[in-house]
C-alpha cells in the first residue's frame, strides 16, 4: 500500500478466494476503523461464498456468508439484512440495497465442533432459506437459517464513490475479476456493518486464545489480548466482557482482589509460566486456575470447573481440566528457592602449587562469577572465571606472594534464573472486568567463598659460588634448594663472565659463557651443585652466576646477577718466585 508515493505498509493471506475478501477487511479496520495493526487482525474475520471458487469443481453458496461465532448474536443477526451490491461501470461508484427490516426468523442452533481445519459439516438448509454459518476457530459452530430476503427494487439506498468520474476504470468483463470486485464489495459492506456495531477502541481488549460459548464474550474461557499484546486473564468471574470497551494499563502491582503476598506468587508463578501461550487449551486451564487462585467464592458461585467447561468443545475439556489441576497444584506447591553454593580447594599431593576447584551448587541451575586470590586458573592464566555453574572442577596454579607459606581462597557471586515476584500486571476496565498478566521476577543471588585447609610452602633456592678461581683449574655453584615438592623441580644455571675491570655487572647473551646443557631435576631439599666449569685465559675475569628453580614448567625461583655469594673471580697462574739459597 502506497501513500505520496511511498510504500507504507504490505499485507497477505493464505486462503485461495479468501485472500482478497480478508484482506480487504484488514484495510477497512486499519484506514477506516483506526485499528492498530495486530486488533485488526485479531478481530474476528468472515467471508461470503456467493461466487464461484476459482479451483475445480467451480462450486458456489449464494447468499452464504461465513463468519466467526465470536462476532456475537447481536452483529450475525443484522448480517441477514444485505440484499444486493454492485458497481456503476460508468463512474465507478458502488452501489447497495438493503432490507431495512428486522430479521423475524429463528434463533441460532448448534451444529457441531469445529474440525482442526475450521469448517463444519452442516446439514443443508432448507429450499426455503439461507444458511449463515457461523465458524470458529475456538469453540462450537453454528447455524442461523433465516428466510431470503428479495432484492428491493428501488434506488439505491446509499453510494460510495470509488474515484472520480474522470477516472473511473470500466467494469471489467472477465468473469473472474468480477466475481472478485463485487465479492469485496459486499464483504466491505459487511465490514463496515462490523465497524460500526463492535468498535474497538485503540485501548481495547480483545479475545485471545481460548472458548466462548455462542459468540458471547462474557462467556469467554481463555485469555484476552491487551491494547500491548500481551494475553491477560481475567480475575473477576461473572463480570461484565472488557472486549471493546477503553483498557487502562495499571501496570505492575503488589495487590489484587484482597489477595495474601503468598497468593500474588502463586498468581505471578501461574501467569509467567503458561499464561503467555497461543494455544487454546493451555489458556482455557491458566484462565481455571486464575480464577480459583484470584477470587475462587465468586468462581465457585459461578459454577466452577463444571460449569466453564461447557465453553469448550467435548473433545477438549478432558485435557483442559487436567491442565487446570496441574497448574493449581504447581501454585499450591511452590516454595520460593533459597540458593546455597559450595567451593572446594583441594593441593596436589605432590605439588603444592597445583590443585583443583570444586563447585557445587543449589538449584542445579545457578551460574556464578569466582574469583582466586594466590593462585589462577590453568587454561586461561587468569584469576577469574565467568559463567561457573554446578558440577565444576577447574585447574588451579597457585602464584605465591613473597611471604612464605600462603594459601589459596576462592570467592564465588552465583544467581539463579527468575522466580515470580508477589505483584501481577493490571488492566483496569470501568464496569467490567479486571484482567491480570505476568508480573516481575526477581533472581536469587547469593554468595560464597572457600580456602585451603592447608598452607601451601613456596618452593625456593639459594646459591654459594666458588669465590675464585685459576687458569687450569674450575668452579662450580651450589644451590640449596628448600620447600622441593615431591613431584619434582627443575634447577639450571648460567654464568656471564666480564672483565677483571668491569665494576658493573651485565649478564646479557653477549656476555654469557657457560649455561646447564641439561635442567637438573630434584625431587627432596638439599645442596647441589652445578657443573664444573673450566677456567681457561680466554676467561679471566669474574663470573655472574645465575640460578633458576622452575616447578611444573612455571618459575618459583632465580637468582639475580650480581647477588652476593654468587660471584667467582677467574685469575691467570701466580708466576713461580725465584729460588733463594742460603
Amino acid at each position: 500500500m502506497f501513500r505520496d508515493g511511498r510504500a507504507i505498509t504490505a499485507l497477505g493471506s493464505q486462503g485461495g478466494d479468501q485472500q482478497d475478501q480478508w484482506q480487504l477487511l484488514y484495510l477497512l479496520r486499519t484506514i477506516v476503523g483506526r485499528y492498530a495493526p495486530q486488533q485488526a487482525i485479531d478481530v474476528p474475520a468472515l467471508h461470503t461464498t456467493s461466487f464461484p471458487d476459482s479451483f475445480w469443481p467451480r462450486t458456489w453458496e449464494p447468499g452464504r456468508a461465513v463468519v466467526e461465532d465470536r462476532l456475537g448474536d447481536a452483529v450475525i443477526e443484522t448480517l441477514g439484512r444485505l440484499s444486493a451490491v454492485g458497481v456503476y461501470p460508468e463512474t465507478g461508484v458502488l452501489w447497495a440495497a438493503a432490507n431495512p427490516g428486522p430479521r423475524v426468523c429463528g434463533g441460532t442452533v448448534a451444529i457441531g465442533p469445529a474440525s482442526p481445519e475450521g469448517s463444519v459439516g452442516a446439514e443443508p438448509s432448507p429450499p426455503q432459506a439461507d444458511g449463515v454459518e457461523v465458524g470458529t476457530r475456538f469453540g462450537v459452530a453454528l447455524e442461523s437459517r433465516c428466510p431470503r430476503f428479495p432484492i428491493l427494487d428501488r434506488p439505491p439506498i446509499e453510494r460510495i464513490p470509488v474515484r472520480a468520474p474522470s477516472q473511473a476504470v470500466p467494469l471489467l468483463r472477465d468473469r473472474h475479476r468480477r466475481r472478485n470486485i463485487i465479492a469485496a464489495a459486499t464483504v466491505a459492506l459487511i465490514a463496515a456493518a462490523i465497524v460500526v456495531a463492535q468498535p474497538v477502541s485503540a485501548g481495547a481488549a480483545t479475545l485471545g486464545p481460548g472458548y466462548d460459548w455462542h459468540g458471547q464474550a462474557t462467556s469467554h474461557l481463555g485469555g484476552y489480548l491487551d491494547p500491548d499484546g500481551s494475553v491477560s486473564y481475567c480475575i473477576n468471574a461473572g463480570a461484565p466482557s472488557a472486549i471493546g470497551r477503553v483498557t487502562t494499563d495499571a501496570g505492575i502491582v503488589g495487590q489484587v482482589n484482597g489477595l495474601s503476598p503468598a497468593s500474588m506468587i502463586q498468581l505471578n508463578l501461574v501467569l509467567s509460566r503458561h499464561g503467555n501461550t497461543s494455544d487454546s487449551n493451555t489458556a482455557a486451564a491458566v484462565a481455571m486456575a486464575v480464577w480459583s487462585i484470584a477470587g475462587n467464592a465468586d468462581y465457585q458461585a459461578e459454577g466452577g470447573d463444571v460449569f466453564v467447561l461447557g465453553r469448550a468443545p467435548a473433545s477438549e475439556r478432558a485435557t483442559i481440566q487436567s491442565l487446570a489441576d496441574q497448574y493449581r497444584a504447581e501454585a499450591a506447591s511452590y516454595v520460593p528457592e533459597t540458593g546455597s553454593a559450595t567451593l572446594g580447594l583441594s593441593i596436589d599431593s605432590g605439588n603444592d602449587y597445583l590443585g583443583v576447584l570444586d563447585v557445587i551448587a543449589t538449584p542445579e541451575l545457578a551460574i556464578g562469577n569466582v574469583t582466586l586470590t594466590n593462585a589462577v586458573f590453568v587454561d586461561s592464566g587468569s584469576p577469574s572465571r565467568a559463567g561457573v555453574s554446578n558440577g565444576a572442577r577447574l585447574a588451579v596454579r597457585g602464584t605465591p606472594p613473597s611471604a612464605d607459606p600462603y594459601r589459596v581462597t576462592a570467592a564465588g557471586d552465583f544467581s539463579t534464573p527468575s522466580g515470580p515476584s508477589a505483584n501481577v500486571h493490571l488492566y483496569t476496565t470501568p464496569g467490567a472486568q479486571t484482567l491480570t498478566a505476568s508480573g516481575t521476577s526477581v533472581p536469587l543471588v547469593f554468595s560464597t567463598a572457600a580456602t585451603d585447609i592447608a598452607d601451601r610452602l613456596v618452593a625456593g633456592v639459594t646459591t654459594i659460588a666458588q669465590p675464585t678461581g685459576v687458569v687450569g683449574g674450575t668452579v662450580i655453584d651450589t644451590a640449596a634448594a628448600v620447600n622441593v615438592p615431591s613431584a619434582g623441580m627443575q634447577l639450571s644455571w648460567a654464568g656471564y663472565l666480564q672483565p677483571a675491570a668491569a665494576t658493573t655487572p651485565t649478564c646479557t647473551d653477549q656476555t654469557l659463557v657457560y649455561s646447564s646443557a641439561v635442567p637438573l631435576t630434584i625431587t627432596a631439599d638439599g645442596d647441589y651443585p652445578s657443573e664444573a666449569f673450566p677456567v681457561t685465559d680466554a676467561r679471566v675475569g669474574t663470573i655472574y652466576w645465575i640460578e633458576t628453580a622452575t616447578v611444573a614448567g612455571e618459575l618459583v625461583a632465580q637468582g639475580i646477577c650480581g647477588a652476593a655469594n654468587e660471584t667467582s673471580v677467574l685469575s691467570p697462574v701466580p708466576p713461580h718466585l725465584p729460588v733463594v739459597s742460603g
